[in-house]
């Protein structure tokens, strides 16, 4: 048996990522679709405040991802 860190940075629109939760998407999404306008902001501005340090310079979030790769043989 063999086990392998794969390890790559994610790059996505943060946008498309508020957008789903923002749409009414999942479990997030249906909490923040019950919320008045003010506290929905307050929850973009916290979104945009976690996700600054990882914003490049082209705007879109670089995030460190990092899977297990495992494999082996069945005699």
């Amino acid at each position: 048996m063999r086990c392998e860190t794969i390890t790559w940075v994610h790059r996505t629109d943060p946008e498309a990522w508020w957008s789903g939760p923002a749409n009414g998407i999942s479990g997030p999404g249906l909490l923040m679709e019950a919320q008045p306008p003010a506290v929905i902001a307050r929850i973009r501005a916290a979104y945009d405040d976690l996700t600054a340090a990882y914003r490049g310079s082209d705007g879109l979030l670089a995030l460190p991802t990092a899977a297990l790769l495992a494999s082996a043989s069945v005699p």
